[in-house]
């Protein structure tokens, strides 16, 4: 059963809310927020404390970390960085809950399966694609080096979907293989992107 923590005024008040009005990505109340591109900010704003926030959480007797998702996607490797430190904290005993509250979209939907509870709303919806190639290539060898790198990168999104889903990586293949497709929550549920759908 989901169960959306309330903050009160004292809460909304705290030194740990973002403190500029156009910060979309930190921390607060010990959950993570993810309301934006995945840019710098994840690195800047999430990171550091997200370390301070699992070396709290692991003293817990039942340590659990939300994660709240309203994005687009952005850029791999701040997703990466992300998702390192969360597989440490769940390899330390600490339960991550994830929930989607509109769109998660490429490194969006990779942040939101690898909770242990995966809710979204009813409104809310994935992309899971493989991402986009940026490479400027001018030579048969550069070539080859980008197509074994890009190899490589989109391996790492089949494996970390499969094993955060249980999806087959054969339906798998078939999701991400078109770089839009737009999973509604009941698709999501039967494909294990999500665990439940709040209404």
């Amino acid at each position: 059963m989901y169960n959306l923590k309330c903050m009160d005024k004292k809460d909304i008040l705290a030194e740990n809310m973002p403190t500029s009005p156009t910060m979309t990505n930190f921390i607060a109340n010990g959950a993570i927020y993810i309301l934006g591109e995945f840019d710098s900010s994840i690195s800047m704003n999430v990171i550091p404390r997200l370390v301070d926030l699992i070396q709290k959480k692991v003293s817990e007797k039942e340590p659990v970390i939300n994660i709240y998702i309203n994005s687009y996607g952005g850029e791999a490797k701040e997703l990466f960085g992300l998702l390192c430190l969360l597989q440490t904290a769940k390899n330390l005993g600490i339960k991550i809950i994830t929930t989607v509250l509109g769109r998660a979209c490429s490194c969006g939907s990779m942040l939101a399966v690898i909770g242990h509870e995966r809710y979204m709303y009813k409104y809310a919806m994935h992309l899971a694609h493989l991402g986009i190639q940026s490479d400027a290539v001018t030579t048969n060898e550069q070539i080859e080096r980008a197509s074994k790198k890009w190899k490589w990168h989109f391996k790492q999104i089949l494996d970390h979907y499969f094993v955060c889903t249980g999806c087959s990586k054969k339906k798998l293949e078939q999701i991400l293989k078109d770089d839009s497709c737009w999973l509604t929550p009941e698709e999501c549920i039967e494909y294990g992107f999500a665990t439940e759908i709040i209404q």
